[in-house]
């Protein structure tokens, strides 16, 4: 394998250069493997220079026909080298005047569609489940991609006088699947059974449930259930599918599957919007084209209709009657070529040699994440993937399923042939804290587990390529998470779906509800495992974990901040925060415990206001009120994008960081500027909003923070506004004022920011900050450029000792003001963001994320900086004022 590696190696600065695959840690090829770049010049080359003219295939023109004649010589192909079978093509029934029809249903047919999912679709849609009492059943392996589970909804509702009788959700289990086929022949009509080859989340190969499925049809009493099969995932560059081994006991058609869908980007890195349904005739025949199947045929797909009356005749071929309309031409005519340029020795090679690459590939990914330790010997990762065969059992998820396990490890000796490994390509996993973060011997298994999302979006400015989310495959996330049943629907109602689900806490414990994935292709090598390893070890690998006991009172703590008297039992995210992880950890502590009745005098040596949510802020250098929801005017408005209806933040459109937005309190204006990409240059012509009149526009319920929360502003009906915001952001969206009257009141008074009023930092921890970034980057960056991206209201600076002294505050005295310290400000991604200019500057989060990472109590594994605030009012009526330079004392 080594010198197969060192091949890929090679390939890929040659193939990959200007895709940036080379300088990339490309780990999500179960979504997309790359295509080389000699590949896609031979397609163009051939289709542009070499194949000549490209017809409708429908008509009779010398063009047309050889056309035709090469998109069938396009289906042999791949009939051959993808499945070992030879192509039969003709009629699916027979000619007028002949009887016998037997040569017509016997062989295999491809037909192309625009994908795997349209591949299923067409069975769904054309399946004869019979009608009346005797329908036949669908059935459906829960742990399948939504494409696939989703046909129940074609079957049983948009078919239901034609569908079939009901749709039953199977367990990866033999005798759910015996009982399912045995029960198929209670019916007077065919049922329809559908199993995915491959796990598309877990990896986790199904070749023995699948072969075990076949033995179970044959001897099953007719009707005997067709079997359709989802490929999509099992079929890669360096996997394909003969089915005579694989599944064929006695080189007998009956003895196969009766569908197969597929798609073949995933097959060879291009063309998309192309798919593959490999049809058994016979099954074709009987269940797709019988009276109550198919119902429309456009196209080519028609021989010939009245357009008058209801009469028409399908065409005769058993392609053309199931392909309607005219094909991804050009797609269908690349496959060839992409697939004889993958398949050359310059490339991948032999099917044999990138198998076993790719099998070596997966057996150090899975045996690298898995060995992954804590200083206290628990596990960094929790794997929800089966050990690929040769393997070790270091690690494996607490839900798994033996039954399921058994299964997909145990493939019969004829699916052994095909599937050198029990398990694809592919590792599902979440990263967890220590096991002696968590002191309660009861505690859930998920308390452990640190937010996916939050490894993800650190992955990314580290340029590492993987997947986050629940990977459309719902029953394999539940199943691998320990999730129940209607978990799901729960969290939907919280308003949490699959693109944003992460750490959730609704009326029960908080949650993970999706996980991380990582998948290689040959196009891998082992340097892109090892370093995703080291990324890992490096952010999230605690080398000491001293267990920390500490209370989670977080909600108690404006309480508590209100009377000089209260108890100091009563805890707060401040002290929690304030605990010390031992000195050899990778992060650095978060403060020294709080001396008693210890004050220490500092300066407010900048205030910033964000009169827009995420855009830019304003730096204030006159006085300034205060209001219970924050700064005045602070995040008082939003932009609002028009085509979905969400509040619109940096973390999807960088761009915003551009927009500078200045309050006026003279003419009670806000002036808005749009800076050009340099951060400096000015777009002629700021835009001007009156702060305090009424322009009568509607209020719309908006989405806000990607958390499922409802807020409501009142949209600007000003077309100049939504005009030259849009043409900026190149999407259609306006600005929106938050009204005071419809505060969020959750537990303090909010208009748009996220957790609390104001948020305060250090200026000598952002100094600290530029430190590590100088260590482990070698590069300087400017501490008061820095500071900009961590967008906080007060920057404290002076007669600090150490860097942090700020975490063991429990209130900030500014001036005559007081502000309880709500406790340790979360950071995502948003602080590895230029504030002038909207430019990446991942350096800010890796250090961050690597020093101030949390070990113990509630807050482990969080990424932490800064603290929130809320100011403690003396009176209702009483106004207050903040300044630069003021004193400021941490007591």
């Amino acid at each position: 394998m080594e010198a197969y590696g060192q091949h890929i190696g090679e390939v890929r600065r040659r193939e990959f250069a200007s895709q940036h695959l080379d300088s990339s840690t490309f780990l999500d090829a179960a979504s997309h493997p790359p295509a080389p770049l000699s590949a896609l010049d031979a397609v163009h080359l051939h289709l542009t220079r070499e194949g000549g003219p490209i017809s409708n295939p429908h008509s009779g023109s010398p063009s047309g026909t050889r056309t035709r004649q090469r998109i069938d010589e396009v289906r042999e192909l791949v009939c051959r080298e993808i499945f070992g079978l030879d192509r039969t093509g003709g009629p699916w029934r027979p000619l007028d005047g002949i009887a016998d029809s037997s040569n017509n249903e016997r062989g295999w047919e491809l037909i192309f569609t625009s994908g795997a999912t349209a591949s299923l679709e067409l069975v769904a849609r054309s399946f004869d489940f019979g009608s009346g009492d005797g329908k036949g059943t669908f059935g459906y392996l829960e742990e399948a991609h939504s494409s696939l589970v989703g046909l129940r909804d074609i079957v049983t509702g948009e078919r239901s006088d034609r569908g079939a009788k009901c749709a039953q959700p199977l367990k990866a289990d033999s005798a759910q699947i015996e009982a399912f086929i045995n029960g198929a022949a209670t019916s007077s009509s065919p049922s329809l059974l559908a199993l995915p080859l491959q796990c598309n989340a877990t990896g986790k190969r199904f070749n023995g449930l699948v072969a075990s499925s076949l033995l179970q049809r044959r001897g099953a009493h007719p009707p005997r259930p067709y079997i359709l099969l989802d490929a999509a995932s099992y079929l890669s560059p360096s996997m394909r599918l003969p089915m005579r081994e694989s599944f064929s006991h006695d080189s007998q058609d009956e003895s196969m599957p009766d569908f197969v869908a597929f798609s073949f980007y995933k097959l060879l890195g291009s063309p998309t919007g192309l798919g593959g349904l490999l049809v058994k005739r016979s099954s074709a025949a009987r269940a797709l084209l019988a009276s109550n199947g198919k119902q429309y045929f456009g196209g080519g797909a028609v021989s010939a209709l009245m357009a008058s009356a209801a009469w028409r005749e399908p065409a005769r071929e058993l392609h053309a009657a199931l392909e309607d309309g005219t094909g991804n031409l050009h797609a269908i005519l690349s496959v060839p070529t992409m697939l004889q340029t993958l398949r050359s020795s310059s490339l991948l090679g032999s099917w044999s040699e990138s198998g076993a690459y790719v099998d070596d590939l997966t057996r150090h990914l899975w045996s690298s994440l898995s060995s992954l330790r804590h200083g206290d010997g628990s596990s960094v990762c929790r794997m929800y993937s089966p050990a690929p065969r040769g393997c070790g059992h270091i690690l494996s998820s607490p839900q798994s399923s033996p039954s399921t396990a058994s299964l997909s490890s145990t493939p019969t000796s004829s699916a052994s042939a095909s599937a050198s490994l029990n398990q694809g390509p592919i590792v599902l996993f979440n990263v967890c804290r220590p096991a002696s973060a968590v002191q309660d011997d009861n505690a859930l298994s998920q308390s452990l587990l640190i937010d996916p999302n939050e490894v993800d979006r650190l992955a990314s400015v580290s340029d590492i390529h993987l997947r986050c989310g629940r990977m459309c495959n719902a029953g394999a996330i539940a199943n691998a998470l320990g999730l129940a049943e209607n978990a799901f629907q729960k969290l939907w109602h919280l308003g949490v779906g699959c693109g944003m689900a992460g750490w959730v806490q609704g009326a029960g414990d908080s949650q993970v509800s999706s996980a991380l994935r990582v998948s290689v292709c040959a196009w891998n090598t082992r340097g892109d495992i090892d370093r995703l390893v080291e990324f890992l070890q490096r952010f999230f690998a605690i080398d000491g974990c001293a267990p920390t006991k500490v209370e989670d009172n977080e909600q108690d703590v404006y309480l508590s901040c209100e009377d000089d008297d209260e108890d100091d039992e009563r805890g707060s995210a401040s002290e929690t925060a304030s605990q010390q992880t031992d000195s050899t950890s990778q992060t650095s502590s978060l403060g020294r415990q709080r001396k008693e009745h210890e004050q220490r005098c500092l300066r407010l040596s900048s205030v910033h206001l964000f009169p827009i949510k995420s855009c830019a802020g304003q730096v204030i250098d006159i006085p300034w009120r205060l209001k219970p929801t924050g700064l005045e005017y602070d995040r008082q408005f939003c932009v609002i994008d028009l085509t979905n209806g969400r509040v619109m933040s940096q973390k999807r459109v960088k761009a915003l960081a551009r927009i500078r937005p200045s309050i006026d309190l003279s003419s009670r204006t806000m002036t808005v500027e749009f800076i050009s990409h340099d951060g400096v240059s000015r777009v002629p012509s700021p835009i001007h909003v009156h702060l305090e009149e009424e322009d009568g526009g509607k209020e719309l319920d908006v989405d806000f923070c990607d958390d499922g929360s409802i807020v409501r502003p009142v949209l600007l009906s000003c077309h100049e506004v939504q005009r030259r915001f849009s043409e900026f952001l190149g999407r259609r969206c306006t600005l929106a004022r938050m009204d005071r009257s419809r505060l969020r009141m959750d537990r303090l008074p909010l208009l748009l920011s996220n957790e609390s009023p104001f948020l305060v930092i250090n200026q000598r921890s952002v100094e600290e900050v530029c430190k590590w970034i100088e260590q482990d980057e070698g590069i300087y960056m400017d501490p008061e450029r820095v500071a900009l991206c961590f967008r906080s209201n007060f920057v404290i600076d002076g007669g600090l000792d150490q860097a942090f002294d700020e975490d063991t505050a429990r209130r900030v005295v500014v001036g005559r003001s007081i502000f309880a310290v709500m406790g340790p400000c979360r950071r995502c991604e948003m602080i590895a963001l230029d504030q002038v200019n909207g430019r990446p500057v991942p350096q800010v989060l890796k250090a961050v994320a690597s020093h101030r990472r949390y070990t113990g109590g509630a807050l482990s594994g969080r990424i932490l900086f800064g603290a929130h605030l809320t100011w403690i009012q003396k009176s209702c009526s009483q106004s207050e004022w903040i300044q630069v330079g003021m004193p400021v004392f941490l007591q």
